[in-house]
């Protein structure tokens, strides 16, 4: 089923898979509507959804939307792709949204930057109801997006814009993929492209149990390391070498670590323990990771402690 509005071409679009999102599908919408800039088309591709998804997109006549069955995430977010008719393009999933002035604020961006045709944001972190549960400041380096196990890529999906020109090229999105397509893409345009980078919060993105994000890290890193090893197995040569073992020690100890921190947060202690020792042992420089050293000093110290310590840092990055 589909149902179209705009006739005016639009500037941007912002396409959304989505399937069984009710609870969060009329806040996504509501937030692209609320931006106050012309020329801005919504598209929701929706995944045959059996709760109250399609029953709410109904109710918008200007939305540009399609429910039927795919293959998931990937396969729906290329059908957004190829309907979408703007030069710019923003990928914001149904749980999360757009915040207030977020595309007058990106739109004043790229008419300062003409030569931009990739952008990132920072990330606001969002919980079931709203409430703000972290800010994280975005940034991009060549060298940290390809070791992203050390510090993690720098930016989120979430608040990235890109010109339409830039999927044509180079998309579109694996469908093999079901957690890091978009890493995927990135990487394809780290050869030809600048990441410029829009200092501000643009896009929510919420975290609960039912997201991708709330399955843990390493169906992401796993996905991550294939990207990676595909990747430099094409180049060939040193760099093919150096970075399968790189992956296979480094990145993946390093996300087993992480998970095993996870496990322990939401008190899956056995578990917990055990990837953190396989985490060790895989890449025992994991032990000193930041994280992994901010997560023993709170088991040493408690929670409330930690937080105290930790809150004139966090107040002087803006974090």
């Amino acid at each position: 089923m589909t149902h179209a509005g705009m006739e005016q071409r639009p500037y941007i679009s912002v396409v959304t898979p989505s399937r069984n999102q009710g609870r969060f599908i009329r806040d996504n919408i509501e937030s692209v509507l609320s931006q106050n800039v012309p020329c801005v088309e919504h598209i929701v591709v929706d995944g045959a959804s059996s709760d109250e998804t399609v029953a709410i997109l109904k109710t918008y006549p200007a939305l540009k939307w399609i429910s039927e069955s795919d293959h998931g995430q990937t396969d729906a977010l290329n059908k957004g792709l190829a309907m979408a008719r703007g030069q710019w393009i923003a990928w914001v999933n149904s749980d999360d949204y757009l915040l207030p002035g977020a595309l007058e604020k990106f739109l004043a961006f790229v008419h300062s930057v003409p030569a931009a045709t990739f952008v990132f944001s920072n990330c606001l972190y969002v919980d079931t109801t709203g409430r703000e549960i972290e800010r994280k400041r975005a940034s991009y380096s060549r060298d940290g997006f390809f070791h992203w196990w050390r510090r993690g890529v720098g930016f989120a999906q979430t608040g990235t814009f890109f010109r339409r020109e830039l999927w044509q090229a180079h998309g579109p999105f694996d469908v093999s993929l079901n957690y890091a397509m978009d890493y995927d893409f990135w990487l394809k345009l780290t050869d030809s492209t600048e990441f410029y980078f829009l200092d501000d919060y643009l896009v929510a993105y919420r975290l609960h149990e039912a997201s991708k994000t709330g399955e843990g890290q390493l169906p992401f890193a796993r996905e991550m390391v294939q990207i990676c090893q595909r990747y430099w197995d094409a180049r060939g040569g040193w760099a093919k070498w150096k970075y399968r073992l790189l992956l296979r020690l480094a990145a993946y100890g390093r996300q087993l670590m992480f998970s095993g921190i996870e496990q322990w947060e939401s008190g899956r202690r056995a578990s917990a323990a055990r990837l953190l020792i396989q985490g060790y042992l895989r890449n025992p420089m994991s032990f000193f990771d930041h994280a992994n050293l901010c997560f023993l000093l709170r088991r040493l110290i408690g929670r409330r402690a930690y937080e105290r310590l930790r809150a004139p840092y966090r107040s002087a990055v803006g974090r």
